[in-house]
């Protein structure tokens, strides 16, 4: 849960879109809806927490130091270097914002980083999503 009012996303062959604001799940291709319920115990955040555009949840792998590299799932054959916070442990799901088709890195991390408070923008001094 990033805060975002809405998500898009595609799986098995099926597009999908989520209004969390009328709590209701509808299938783009077939145009069914069906209502869906928040995740027990755990609330949205009072603000997106990431900037609107792509996104991929990763898990902090084993080991993992200050960063760590994914692949660019809109530019195949391309890594993303990705900062991992201050205390990361192991096992834990991370959202992470991704450039779309076309779209820079930086920008990417200059859009999240406007919407920081200054203690997280020193954390993350030059890290966050950088490219390679």
């Amino acid at each position: 849960m990033v805060g975002q009012p809405n998500v898009r996303f595609h799986l098995r062959g099926q597009d999908y879109e989520y209004n969390f604001e009328s709590m209701r799940q509808r299938n783009l291709n077939s145009s069914k809806e069906r209502e869906i319920r928040p995740p027990q115990s755990m609330a949205a955040p009072p603000k997106p927490i990431l900037p609107l555009g792509y996104m991929t949840v990763i898990r902090v792998p084993q080991g993992a130091g200050k960063t760590m590299e994914i692949q660019d799932p809109n530019t195949p054959g391309q890594k993303i270097t990705v900062a991992l916070p201050p205390g990361a442990s192991p096992g834990k799901h991370m959202a992470v914002p991704l450039p779309g088709k076309g779209e820079d890195v930086q920008a990417i991390m200059d859009k999240q980083r406007s919407g920081w408070p200054a203690a997280a923008k020193a954390l993350a001094g030059a890290g966050g999503v950088g490219g390679r």
